[in-house]
């Protein structure tokens, strides 16, 4: 029966039985039952709307209020303004009245509130009776969870609609009374009250109206074992609030550091990790310095999240991780990075292996500035087969070519020279091997990349062996062509002699054809199809000397 009661629309009139007694009769049981009835009602849709305009709003208000309003509150109720005589006579009355079991009539009234507030005509009832500062007022008073529950629903559903109540939220000083919500045992209630704060954060134009240790109060509740949604709705509050502020500083070291422990603590969870990155993403973007930021806390932790969502595939968060690190190396120490024993190996590997092609450019791009910030050549050594093993083993020519640029910037160190020129036989062939792509005219028409595989192509080991395999090739004549200095002029003069010397070799095959087709013109399209006949003619003439050399063996 009361099932059905309270999924039926009531009408007006019929309210008014209920809503007389609850305001008029002297009878505590009598206006508890009537109490009963309306919160009943009020969980359905239909009766939220009619409940209001017979006055349960301001009923269900004025019992809640009027019981708390006065003694104790002290300079708290100046917020209320002129509200505190509006409420004089009621609570004279309730003075008056014996009330048997007062607490659990207000929790009950609260919750009730609480259901009509989902409605936008209650809430504009609400509004007009100042009961946002009124609601925010309780906050500091009430010591009950039940009531600190449904105050707490009541802030929600008014912060979740519009931004004139967030605003007056935040006037009211509505931030401090919802950490006043908050509690030790009650997570479900404690993730509703981050989330109010998450909404209030969304207002950038108010970032004004917080506190000003508001990023630190939040930052000390991310070590307070309030769970992993309410972690993850922290930090995306922070990561808001820090975007709307001019400045931060003075917040960064504990909050990288607090960011740093839950990417360690819960990897696993996607919703924390996502968030946290997040955070930390708009932290290296609005710190005044990486190095004060991260002080000296470990990146360790940020090499296991990272290879943690490399193992399930979470790319979407290892692009966040890239990102974020990305935004900060123009301030950033690169020590930091070179110093954690796996991180270099970690974005080895992933640009390997990553799935997303997208994310594995970001990745190679990341790379790529911190191998090129390194000054110590022992991580340089450290890491050169590394970056070689991209070269050859690259899931695609983009990673491919980062790894050939990251190479040739490598090479200014003697030891990682000696390093290329001993692994030249498996280089120079994976080039020539991606001379149809456009990508590779474009990264040899840098002058460290051509001006690096020009010194390598010409180390006596190196040309030995090539001349002897005829093996030079599209690479050799793309980059003396793209090579504009002393050095290609020399290399230039070289390679005359040697064609002149055997005019049938492949070398002069190579020059003749490059020549023929005009292959210095200026037109990008011009030079790039003749680029590929050149490597054509290679090809085809090392086809027809494998065939023709194995026919000499086979008659032999």
């Amino acid at each position: 029966m009361a099932k059905s009661f309270q999924q039926s629309a009531v009408a007006p009139d019929q309210l008014l039985a209920l809503m007389d007694p609850f305001l008029f009769s002297n009878s505590t049981e009598v206006k508890r039952d009537a109490l009963h009835g309306l919160a009943s009602l009020s969980k359905t849709e239909e009766n939220k709307e009619n409940i209001g305009n017979v006055g349960g709003v301001n009923a269900l208000a004025n019992l809640i209020f009027g019981v708390y309003q006065g003694g104790g509150s002290g300079n708290r109720m100046k917020t209320i303004g002129s509200s505190s005589s509006s409420f004089a006579a009621e609570r004279t009355t309730r003075k008056k009245e014996k009330v048997v079991n007062q607490p659990d009539m207000i929790r009950i009234a609260a919750e009730t509130l609480s259901n009509l507030l989902t409605h936008p005509a209650n809430q504009e009832k609400f509004f007009h009776m100042q009961g946002i500062e009124k609601a925010i007022e309780l906050c500091f008073l009430s010591t009950k969870a039940s009531l600190k529950r449904a105050l707490t629903k009541i802030l929600y559903h008014l912060t979740n609609t519009n931004s004139r109540n967030r605003k007056l939220v935040l006037e009211a000083r509505g931030s401090q009374g919802v950490f006043k919500l908050l509690s030790k045992t009650d997570e479900e209630n404690n993730v509703t009250c981050f989330t109010i704060l998450k909404k209030l954060s969304s207002e950038a134009e108010l970032v004004h109206k917080w506190e000003e240790d508001i990023i630190e109060k939040l930052t000390s509740c991310l070590s307070m074992g309030y769970g992993t949604k309410c972690c993850s709705i922290i930090a995306l509050t922070i990561a808001n609030i820090m975007e709307a502020s001019p400045n931060i500083e003075g917040s960064e070291q504990e909050l990288f550091k607090q960011i740093m422990t839950l990417l360690d603590t819960y990897n696993h969870v996607e919703q924390v990790v996502s968030s946290s990155l997040h955070c930390m993403s708009v932290l290296f973007r609005k710190g005044s310095s990486f190095d004060a930021m991260v002080g000296t806390e470990s990146l360790q932790p940020l090499d296991r999240a990272l290879g943690f969502q490399v193992y399930v595939r979470n790319y979407g968060n290892c692009k966040k991780i890239i990102e974020a690190i990305l935004g900060c190396l123009d301030t950033a120490s690169v020590s930091h990075f070179t110093e954690s024993p796996s991180y270099i190996e970690n974005m080895i590997l992933f640009v390997k292996t990553a799935w997303k092609k997208d994310v594995r450019s970001m990745a190679g791009k990341l790379l790529k500035e911190i191998m090129y910030k390194v000054r110590d050549d022992a991580v340089k050594i450290k890491h050169s087969y590394g970056i070689l093993s991209i070269l050859l083993e690259g899931a695609d020519t983009h990673s491919s070519l980062v790894a050939l640029e990251i190479l040739a910037s490598l090479a200014s160190t003697p030891k990682c020279f000696e390093f290329c020129v001993d692994n030249a036989m498996s280089i120079i062939p994976k080039i020539d091997d991606m001379g149809d792509s456009s990508k590779l005219e474009h990264v040899l028409n840098e002058p460290e990349v051509s001006a690096f595989l020009l010194k390598l192509l010409e180390h006596d080991k190196v040309e030995t062996y090539l001349l002897h395999e005829e093996a030079f090739g599209y690479t050799y004549l793309r980059c003396l062509d793209t090579q504009k200095d002393s050095q290609a002029m020399g290399s230039a003069k070289r390679l005359s002699t040697k064609v002149a010397k055997d005019p049938n070799s492949l070398l002069a095959k190579l020059v003749e054809e490059r020549d023929s087709a005009e292959y210095l013109e200026e037109d990008e399209l011009a030079r790039s199809s003749s680029a590929t006949r050149i490597q054509s003619h290679w090809r085809s003439y090392k086809t027809r000397k494998t065939w023709g050399g194995r026919r000499r063996a086979a008659k032999k």
